[in-house]
């Protein structure tokens, strides 16, 4: 079973009135990727200033990125700290030795 979730956030851009209060950007991508995707958003009817200015009032409105984002094992950022400290902590730690599953489950419940 694949579980999708999608997030929709309608977005009315006033140009007139934020026309005074613009700013430029320069933003390095590789060429290939560019081509790419301005083709890909002339076919929705868009342009790559649209587009950039989109993603920022998504950003701005919903204090979050429109996807997920995770390292190579599937963690998100957070969870993969929490993991590198815990890993780190571990190693770091003497071994505990018991001398019978009681006194294991007493120091376990401590």
């Amino acid at each position: 079973m694949i579980s999708i979730t999608m997030n929709l956030l309608v977005i009315v851009i006033d140009t007139m009135s934020q026309a005074s209060s613009k700013t430029q950007l320069q933003v390095r991508v590789d060429a290939r990727s560019k081509k790419a995707v301005r083709t890909i958003l002339e076919d929705i009817g868009l342009d790559l200033s649209t587009a950039v200015n989109m993603f920022f009032k998504y950003i701005e409105h919903t204090e979050s990125l429109p996807f997920d984002l995770r390292d190579i094992n599937g963690f998100r950022p957070h969870k993969a700290a929490m993991l590198r400290k815990a890993i780190h902590e571990t190693r770091n730690k003497k071994p505990k030795f018991y001398s019978s599953v009681e006194s294991l489950i007493a120091d376990s419940l401590r």
